[in-house]
């Protein structure tokens, strides 16, 4: 179904990004770890507030964009007949 496309590569790029922040995260924290081995003291770092964060599913992120999908359809389809009917009107008044 040519309207599930665009699901598709929502869901496909969340998993994506989500997969990169979370090997971004475990990579922060390695290097954290290994910053205290070196100069023996508490890492300082912005890792907690950065990978503390809960990321949406996947299944959060399509839900909500078939949501936002549907309204955008509505929307368009309501300005379209109102389109139509103006031109309607224009094309078969008496003026």
């Amino acid at each position: 179904m040519p309207s599930s496309v665009p699901i598709i590569g929502i869901a496909a790029n969340v998993a994506m990004t989500s997969s990169d922040v979370i090997t971004g995260c475990q990579t922060m924290n390695e290097l954290d770890a290994l910053e205290s081995l070196l100069t023996l003291d508490e890492p300082v770092s912005e890792i907690d507030k950065l990978c503390g964060i809960e990321l949406p599913s996947t299944e959060q992120v399509t839900k909500e964009a078939l949501v936002m999908l549907k309204e955008y359809s509505s929307r368009t389809e309501q300005s379209f007949d109102e389109t139509i009917d103006k031109l309607m009107k224009y094309l078969f008044s008496d003026n």
